[in-house]
């Protein structure tokens, strides 16, 4: 017998967005709810016309009150199901993940169809987030898949996102089965060894979802001086070295993470005399720095994490992308990114673009940047698309 959820209807016209595929509906386009649903249910979404159009976690409270589990009403969302959705997430990673890499995301969000449930795997440990209730009412279900499927020697939780407090969650951390990670977990990405803090770094310990442009920088590292700004613990700057640059700058404020730039250069056999380190803000430090480089990475932490940031955010895209523009040689490469989610792609290009016509330089679009394939999203949940990058040239600048 087929379960009976309870119902959230729409107002007219507003199934259009869900029809098309997006995976969020807005409190603002419920008409009416019938039994009585609690925060973190599954419901059945109905449109206007009383057609029975998804199956979604429901939130009475949070702006986002339905988050889309399946377009097929007539299945249940239970153990199967979560099971049924991880193992096919699993085998996409199989397929995805190429060469010596033991790092990668195992379940991305609304991307794996599983809304608010993040997965990171570090080795032989998985780190975790439940960043929804929803997702956080079947945190047991939830585990004992990923035991059956990824057989992991420990899991960890960093429930810790911006989310959780919107769906009225605290901040959870700590082992939820087997072994308890050590203070750093080896990995290897592309063949490169790498150590990181799964329990106090930085997401859950390294930017996984950058590994394809890492690799990418590899291939345009040989003979160039390369600048890695905001460069954390130094996955760029390994990248650069190993790719055979000349000399490699990394500028970052964490001393803590420049030190383990150190150990990853003697990880992996690398000169540590091409390789200087800056603890300095890189605002400041660009606009100081007279150097010129053939490579520049700008990789900035989030410069908005609301829509109430987004102005300041995107006056500094503007100047960093000034400042770099005009510390890049002619035919040099700039690659730059914004993983800031409140900021729209095409508002990043264009402070881009207002920071290259400051600098007086007229830009060549070599490539857009994204994240690695580990990293899904739904095709029209935009939203979802946080990490945005461009790979750049300068075709000609003032003077020259």
């Amino acid at each position: 017998m087929q379960k009976r959820y309870p119902s959230v209807v729409l107002r007219k016209g507003r199934e259009r967005a869900l029809l098309q595929g997006h995976p969020w509906i807005f409190s603002g386009a419920i008409e009416r709810v019938m039994g009585n649903p609690e925060a973190g249910e599954v419901v059945c979404v109905y449109s206007h016309r009383g057609e029975p159009v998804a199956l979604a976690f429901y939130h009475p409270h949070a702006d986002i009150a339905l988050r889309v589990l399946s377009r097929h009403t007539e299945i249940e969302i239970n153990r199967e199901f979560l099971q049924h959705r991880i193992r096919k997430a699993n085998e996409l990673r199989k397929k995805v993940i190429k060469g010596d890499t033991s790092a990668f995301r195992v379940i991305n969000s609304e991307g794996d169809g599983v809304p608010g449930l993040i997965v990171d795997k570090y080795g032989e440990y998985l780190v975790v987030s439940f960043e929804t209730l929803g997702a956080q009412r079947r945190r047991g279900e939830i585990v004992d898949a990923l035991i059956d499927i990824l057989s992991p020697r420990g899991i960890y939780e960093r429930s810790q996102s911006g989310a959780r407090k919107k769906e009225g969650l605290s901040i959870e951390q700590g082992r939820l089965w087997g072994e308890e990670p050590p203070e750093m977990v080896e990995i290897r990405e592309n063949g490169l060894k790498f150590f990181v803090d799964v329990k106090g770094g930085q997401k859950t310990g390294f930017f996984l979802d950058q590994r394809d442009n890492r690799k990418l920088f590899h291939a345009l590292s040989w003979g160039a001086r390369v600048l890695n700004c905001f460069s954390y613990t130094g996955g760029f700057s390994i990248y650069a070295l190993k790719g055979g640059a000349r000399e490699v700058v990394s500028v970052e404020t964490s001393e803590a993470a420049l030190r383990l730039i150190n150990s990853h250069i003697s990880a992996n056999g690398l000169d540590g005399g091409r390789h200087r380190m800056e603890c300095a803000d890189v605002f400041d430090y660009l606009r100081a720095d007279d150097s010129s480089y053939d490579l520049i990475c700008l990789d900035p932490p989030s410069f908005a994490r609301t829509q109430r940031e987004v102005g300041r955010a995107l006056k500094g895209y503007r100047e960093i992308n000034r400042q770099a523009i005009r510390r890049l040689k002619p035919g040099g490469i700039l690659i730059t990114f914004s993983c800031s989610g409140a900021v729209r792609e095409e508002a990043f290009y264009r402070a881009v673009q207002e920071g290259a016509i400051e600098a007086g330089s007229a830009l060549q679009l070599l490539r857009f940047l994204g994240p690695a394939a580990d990293h899904p999203t739904q095709f029209a949940h935009r939203e979802g698309r946080y990490l945005k990058g461009l790979m750049l040239s300068i075709l000609e600048r003032e003077g020259s």
